[in-house]
Order: structure tokens, then C-alpha cells, then sequence
């Protein structure tokens, strides 16, 4: 063929050249598979009626349009398109191919860019197919229309939020010949909702397949059982339309017939030659699960298309059991473990759970004097794992040998009185002790260390950050005592007010308030240069941090975020040393910041100011309802609480505070191992104990490899991907009445009203943003209410822009009230299971004051 056309079946058909659907095809028609017949038309041929146009400028200036303007820009573009014709050359080669394929035959010309169909970028539904096309004049407006639509606003959209250069991107063009079917759907290879491999899903009716792609109509589905090579499963739908040709070049939506409607729209054959097909396609495509579209005419089944299934779960784990590790142990999801949402790594697991966390426990023991160890009160370690998932028992006992009066004298020499001096224990001795140590292995140099001093700088830090946390929670909850006891007091003395402990607590200067001031700075200068204002406008989340570096008026910029990161960026999202710290995944600071360019109204003082005077508010009504007495008791409770309150966040801000220098250390490590063959990334680190990490370590010394520790981390990152798809219960064994001292409480799966602590008060209606991770912090959506599983320190960033906040943990003393406090915005925390319960989109009322949330869709 020429130098525009390629054959269906030609080899080497590179995705560059051909596109993803285009590629997909050509490799299914060298496999054997039932392809119709057809030829590419190469992205070259594109790019030249592009430039012989000169559109590339034009083009990019309209899809660099801000946000929210994708549909003009979509449309001004397509106008440039529709006003022009391909050169004499092209045309004759695009019509000589056509004319290969018979008579004017009727054809589907089929949109192929070279960003598409990929394990990790579908591109499905973003370009456009267009059906039962029949003559040249018809086929080459087909095609530029194909070219077009590389620039719809789906398109547009989709290549800002996934990190793609418009620039980069160009478009292929399929033609085959029209399969007119009787019987059309999609097939996937494995489930792709619970990520089943076992099981193989369709979805099929009558007429063409666009119907059930589009959604159209509700289909025919049928379940496969893999392992048994049947159908297990059939539920017929409604198809009460069907998708035919008009037969005059383009298509028409028509009635199925009452009769019809009812019947299976394929036989018992056609479904195991269709299975039959779906696995030699997986197999050919190296055993990839795949989504497939496929047709049924005149009894022959044919594949339209084969791509990888995106975004595939894990395989779901099986006999799942949430059980203590003996009888009589009580596990809760609470304190420290309220910063692990997430499965832990094995690394971290060994060296902070089954270790550090014991360790420091010990240690602040040994400072007290105590006269026991902890493990003379649980018979094993505190922290332990179920399922990946960590949890704290709460089964304590007295020691054996226990000695009353030791105790007492004991409880006489310091704890008594150790609530006042706690601030000063941890200002003056285990911050700077955790903070010296940091400073200490920061000097290693981490190039010239040896393996085993890169090891044990890893187990030093996080052993030092569990031993900080057991000593520095005192101050945490302490801070949570005192802040009850307000509130108790608070709800017995003034018992027909609505008056909580919160309204008393927030509107102080802190570290949450001034994060959001220093984004606001930067917020600032950007609004101040328009081509920077309009370059943020345009940029989406994921590539705003390059594109602020690269362009003229970014220095400033990114002077500040250097800043910003400087003092916040060892903040965790999760405790878990495995997951990247605040400095190492800038996106959610990054959809903060263009939510504050975005959003011109928004002032982070003046709101805190508005925060601070509903506190003055609140305790000059308070002096209208209690007498002297009982005033002087407030007074007291609030001093308790006031002078334990701001420390709370301080301890939290520096949980982690080694995760930066020990990520460096873990990252050196790990390269080693890439380097002799031990690992294949350097992340393999994390899901390995140290023992393999040793063995690792001994052979490299001996230049050698054990390539079967990268298989091991494999599986164990498999398994904790397959372990976030589960949730945990607040409490082993699952009681039917939750545990007082838990930080979930138990709701009813099916009740539209559910309970949880009411943390921050004040009552809102809206609609809910379900983030579950950082990964989704770009989909919160302005003036909207967070619904999350927890929120650490680092989670701030979407504070600014929530009406309320909702979590499955957390009670009065986790991260979120506080901020939620600071925000002047209601919250109820710890209701179990919400984040399984909504979908983003759903609206909810949240009531602040009774700790009470309704789903209202």
C-alpha cells in the first residue's frame, strides 16, 4: 500500500503509527481471530493535513483554553476541521484502499489515537466511531471527522486530568468492513467490578453493539464460571431498543419487539464460541484480562476490538476471617492506629508495629519507673495486624506478681502530677530528642554507607518515631480528657444550650490555619500575572507543579511552595513509611492551590477571623447562663483544655518527621538491589522483613543476586492491593454494641440514618466528595462535603473548600475535629462504614451537634 495506508494484518504496527485500537486490531488479525476486514489510515497522514493547514497553533491555543471552556474550544476546532479538504494524493489513497474492499461496500471508520487502549489509559468514549458509512465522498468526511475528534471535550478533558501534552498526540484511522449484526455486546475477561478472575462478564442485545456501549439499553448479562466452562448466571434485560443500519449510510434507533424482548438475544453456541474467543484473545495478549467488543451476523461471530481492562481490582481475597489472635483479646481501631487507614507494608509492620511501637511503650515505662513491663499486662505485643490492618488490644491485665502498694507508690511519685508538666516533658525533652536524632543520621553519607548502616538507619528512625509517639501521646490524650471533660460539663450544666466544646477551643492561631495562609500567599501572586493565572486555569493538578517551574513567572511560585515544603513536607497521609510524604506527592497541595486561584472569594483570615469571633460569641452567651459558681468551673475546665488543646496538632505535626531522611536511606538501599538483580524497584524495600532485607544484603556483598525476593515483594504488593478493597471492623471480635473506647461505631447497612461522634458543631446540608485516598484529591469538589475513611495533617489541604466532614474513624481526638473546628465547619467522625454507604454526587445533611448523619438520595 502507499505511503498513508497500512494493511489490517500488516506486522510491526506500531501503536505511533496506528494507534491503540488500531494496533489491538492488527494483532488480532496475525493472532487468527475473526477480524473484519479492513486497513489503517496512519497518524502521518494526520499530521500532514494538519500541517499543510497550518491548524497545530490554532489547535492548541483553543484546547489550551482554561477550564470549564473544553466544549467551545472542542467546537471551534471541529469547525477548522469541517472547512477543509484532504490533498488529491491522500483522497486517492484512502479511496483506492476503500475500493479493495468491494463495491461500496458500507464500512466502520474507527478513530485510533496514539494514546489509547492502554493498561492504564483507556481513552474509551473519548473519540468518535462512525457506522454503516458507504461511498468515497462519505468515507473521507468520515475520516476528517475521526481527525476531529481527537479534540471532543471528553478528549480534552480527559488528556489534562491524565498528565498528557495535547501536542503529543495524534490520531489513526480504522476502516472495516461494517459488520451489520444481528447480535452485538462487550465482553469482559475477568469481572471488572470486583476484579473475579475467575469469572468472565458479557453484555449483550439486539442490533449493533453502540447501543450497549452507550447505555442505551439495558442489556442481556451473562455471568462465565471460568473454572467450569459454563454459563453460571443469566439475567435478561429489558432491550426494548435496538441500533440498525438505515441502510443508506448511517443508522436509526428502532423498537425491539414485545416478543423478543423476553428471549435470551444469544444462544446457548454462540455464548461458549464466545468465551471460547475471549480467552484466546487474553491469551494472545499475554493473559492480560481484556474488554472486548464483538458481533453476531448470519451465525458468524466476529471481534470488533480487544483492549486491556483499566483500573482491574486485584483478585478479591477469599474466607476472610476478623478474628483476635486468642481468646479473650479485644482489638480496636483506635490512637495511633487512626494514622494507618490502609494494609500495612511488611516493613513497616515488623519495624514500627511489632518493635518500635513496643519499644517506646517500654521505654516511657522504664521513665516513669515503673515497676512492670507492658508485656507483664498483655501476654504479647499491643499493636498487632488482622488481615494487614493494624489494631490495638485492649485487653489489659493486671502483671503477674502484681504489688498494690507498689503500684500506689508508684502512682504517688509522678502520674498524679505529671498532667501539669507533660507540655514541658514534650517540648523540652522528646520533641528535641526525636528532632536531634533526624539531625544526627541527616549527616550519613548516604552514597558511601554501607548496606547494613543503610538498615540500620531505617530501624533507628522508625524504632525513635513509635518511641516519640508512646511518649508525646500523653500530650494527645490528655488534650482529648480534658477536652471531654468541657464538654461533659458542659452538657450537664447548660443542658438546654447547644453548647460544645469545640466553640470554646477553635479560632487560635495554629500550624493548620497558617498552612492554608502560606497556599494563600502563593494563591496571591499567582492571581496577580494573568498568563500565569490563565496557565493554572488550564493545568491540571498532576503537571501543575512542572508547569509552574517551566514557565517565565513561576519563580516566585515556586519559591514559596520550596518554602511550604520546607516546613510541611514531611507531614504522612498515611503513617506507613511505605506511602510518600507530603514533599514527594505534591498533587494534593497543588488542587489546593488552584482551588484557591480558582476561587476569588476565598480568604483563609478572614474566615479565621469569623472562626474567632463565634468563640467570643459563644463565652460571652455562656456568662448569661451559668451563675458564679458554676462559671468558675467553666473557667477551670476550659483552662485544662486550652492549655492541652494546641499542643495536640503540635504532637501529630512531627509523627513521621523522620520519613523523609529514612525514604532516602530505604530508596539508596533498594537501587542496590535493582542494580544486582534482587529487586525489580527500589520500593521492593517495603514489602519485605528485614530478615530477606539481611539476606539480601549478605549476598550482594558476595555479588550476588536472589531474584526470588522480587518475586516475594510482588505478591506481598499484590496482597496489599487486594487488602485495600476490604474494611476492616472497628473492633475484633465484631460486637454488637461498640466498644466505649472505640473510634468506629456500629451502623446498620441499610439505615439512612447513621451515627457517628459529634466532634464540630453546626448543621449543613450538600452534596458529597468521597476521596479514600491522595491519589483522588483532585475529584473533591469545591463546596462540597468530604466524606473520607480519616484525615491526617498532610489531608488539610482540603479543608478549604468543604462545607463538613464525615469519616468511617476518628472520635473527639482525631486530626479532623480539630481542623474541622479551626474551619468552622460541622463534623461527624467515626461512623464506620460511610465511605462504602456514598457514592461522590449523593447529598447528605450532616448534623454537627448530635453527631447524626441522614443520606438524603
Amino acid at each position: 500500500m502507499g505511503d498513508y495506508i497500512l494493511a489490517l494484518d500488516g506486522k510491526n504496527t506500531l501503536l505511533e503509527v496506528v494507534g491503540g485500537k488500531g494496533r489491538s486490531l492488527s494483532e488480532m488479525t496475525m493472532a487468527g481471530l475473526p477480524v473484519p476486514g479492513g486497513f489503517h489510515i496512519s497518524t502521518a497522514t494526520y499530521r500532514e493535513f494538519v500541517a499543510d493547514n497550518n491548524l497545530q497553533a490554532r489547535i492548541l491555543e483553543e484546547a489550551g483554553k482554561a477550564s470549564g471552556q473544553e466544549q467551545v474550544a472542542s467546537q471551534n476546532i471541529a469547525r477548522l476541521f469541517s472547512g477543509l479538504d484532504m490533498s488529491p494524493a491522500v483522497a486517492a489513497e484512502i479511496t483506492g484502499a476503500y475500493g479493495k474492499l468491494g463495491d461500496n461496500p458500507a464500512v466502520a471508520v474507527r478513530s485510533s489515537a496514539n494514546a489509547e487502549d492502554l493498561p492504564e489509559l483507556s481513552f474509551a468514549g473519548q473519540q468518535e466511531t462512525y457506522l454503516n458509512v458507504i461511498g468515497n465522498d462519505a468515507l473521507l468526511a468520515a475520516v476528517r471527522d475521526c481527525w476531529a475528534s481527537l479534540w471532543t471535550p471528553r478528549a480534552i478533558t480527559y488528556r489534562q486530568q491524565m498528565g498528557i501534552e495535547h501536542d503529543e498526540v495524534a490520531m489513526a484511522v480504522v476502516v472495516q468492513i461494517m459488520v451489520a449484526s444481528e447480535v452485538s455486546g462487550i465482553l469482559f475477561t475477568a469481572n471488572p467490578a470486583t476484579g473475579e478472575r475467575s469469572e468472565m462478564i458479557a453484555n449483550a442485545s439486539f442490533g449493533l453493539g453502540e447501543a450497549v456501549v452507550s447505555g442505551q439499553v439495558t442489556p442481556d448479562t451473562y455471568v462465565f464460571d471460568r473454572n467450569e466452562n459454563r454459563v453460571k448466571e443469566t439475567v435478561i434485560g429489558a432491550k426494548e431498543q435496538m441500533i440498525v443500519s438505515d441502510g443508506d449510510g448511517g443508522t436509526i434507533l428502532q423498537e425491539v419487539s414485545a416478543s423478543k424482548r423476553g428471549l435470551s438475544s444469544l444462544s446457548a453456541k454462540h455464548l461458549a464460541e464466545l468465551a471460547d474467543l475471549a480467552i484466546k484473545s487474553e491469551q494472545h495478549f499475554g493473559g492480560v484480562p481484556q474488554d472486548i467488543e464483538w458481533a453476531v451476523k448470519d451465525d458468524t461471530l466476529y471481534l470488533l476490538q480487544s483492549r486491556p481492562i483499566t483500573n482491574l481490582p486485584p483478585q478479591p481475597l477469599k474466607d476472610l476471617k476478623w478474628e483476635p489472635p486468642a481468646p479473650g483479646v479485644l482489638l480496636l481501631r483506635r490512637q495511633i492506629v487512626e494514622n494507618m487507614p490502609d494494609p500495612l507494608s511488611p516493613l513497616f509492620d515488623e519495624l514500627y508495629l511489632e518493635i518500635g511501637l513496643q519499644n517506646g511503650m517500654n521505654r516511657s515505662l522504664a521513665r516513669m519507673e515503673a515497676p512492670h513491663r507492658i508485656e507483664d499486662m498483655t501476654n504479647g505485643n499491643v499493636h498487632l495486624t488482622v488481615n494487614g490492618y493494624a489494631y490495638q488490644r485492649r485487653d489489659f491485665k493486671a502483671p503477674q506478681g502484681f504489688d498494690p502498694k507498689a503500684m500506689a507508690a508508684f502512682n504517688e511519685r509522678g502520674p498524679r502530677e505529671w498532667w501539669t508538666k507533660l507540655v514541658d516533658f514534650w517540648r523540652d525533652d522528646w520533641l528535641p530528642g526525636y528532632k536531634a536524632l533526624i539531625d544526627e543520621w541527616s549527616k550519613l553519607d548516604l552514597a558511601n554507607a554501607s548496606d547494613t548502616q543503610l538498615l540500620d538507619g531505617i530501624r533507628v528512625i522508625s524504632n525513635e518515631d513509635a518511641a516519640y509517639w508512646e511518649e508525646s501521646s500523653k500530650v494527645f490524650a490528655t488534650a482529648k480528657v480534658t477536652d471531654e471533660q468541657l464538654q461533659g460539663f458542659l452538657k450537664a450544666a447548660a443542658p438546654d444550650h447547644n453548647f460544645t466544646s469545640g466553640m470554646f477551643l477553635s479560632g487560635f492561631p495554629s500550624r493548620t490555619m497558617q498552612a492554608q495562609l502560606d497556599i494563600w500567599e502563593m494563591s496571591k501572586v499567582i492571581r496577580s500575572d494573568e498568563s500565569l493565572t490563565d496557565m493554572v486555569n488550564r493545568t491540571a493538578a498532576p503537571k501543575l507543579l512542572t508547569a509552574l517551574r517551566k514557565h517565565p513567572a513561576g519563580g516566585a511560585v515556586i519559591e514559596l511552595i520550596d518554602k511550604y515544603n520546607e516546613t510541611y513536607g514531611h507531614q504522612i497521609y498515611s503513617l506507613d513509611f511505605a506511602e510518600p510524604t507530603a514533599a514527594e506527592d505534591p498533587i494534593p497541595i497543588m488542587v489546593a492551590l488552584k482551588a484557591q486561584v480558582q476561587d476569588t472569594n476565598y480568604d483563609p483570615a478572614k474566615h479565621h477571623a469569623e472562626v474567632s469571633e463565634k468563640r467570643k460569641q459563644a463565652v460571652r452567651e455562656i456568662r448569661n447562663v451559668l451563675d458564679d459558681n458554676a462559671m468558675a468551673q467553666f473557667r477551670w475546665h476550659l483552662w485544662k483544655a486550652r492549655n492541652f488543646y494546641p499542643h495536640r496538632e503540635e504532637v501529630v505535626f512531627w509523627l513521621g518527621g523522620g520519613w523523609p531522611l529514612l525514604r532516602k536511606m530505604a530508596r539508596a538501599l533498594g537501587q542496590r538491589m535493582v542494580d544486582v538483580g534482587t529487586f525489580n524497584e527500589p520500593d521492593d524495600l517495603y514489602f519485605l522483613r528485614t530478615e530477606n532485607i539481611e539476606k539480601a544484603i549478605a549476598a550482594r556483598a558476595n555479588n550476588r543476586s536472589l531474584p526470588e525476593l522480587m518475586q516475594l515483594a510482588a505478591e506481598q504488593r499484590e496482597l496489599r492491593e487486594a487488602r485495600k478493597r476490604i474494611h476492616p471492623p472497628g473492633a475484633i471480635p465484631i460486637e454488637r454494641h461498640a466498644n466505649p473506647a472505640a473510634t468506629q461505631k456500629l451502623n446498620a447497612p441499610d439505615s439512612n440514618v447513621m451515627s457517628g461522634f459529634a466532634v464540630s458543631p453546626g448543621k449543613i446540608t450538600g452534596e458529597v466528595s468521597v476521596i479514600l485516598t491522595p491519589a483522588e484529591f483532585d475529584k473533591m469538589k469545591p463546596n462540597s462535603i468530604l466524606v473520607c475513611p480519616m484525615t491526617t495533617p498532610a489531608w488539610t489541604q482540603l479543608f478549604s473548600h468543604a462545607i463538613a466532614l464525615v469519616t468511617d474513624i476518628g472520635s473527639i481526638l482525631a486530626h479532623g475535629s480539630i481542623v474541622a473546628r479551626e474551619f468552622g465547619i460541622p463534623a461527624v467522625l467515626g461512623l464506620g462504614n460511610v465511605t462504602q454507604r456514598l457514592k461522590s454526587g449523593q447529598r447528605i445533611s450532616v448534623d454537627g451537634d448530635a453527631g447524626l448523619v441522614e443520606i438524603l438520595d
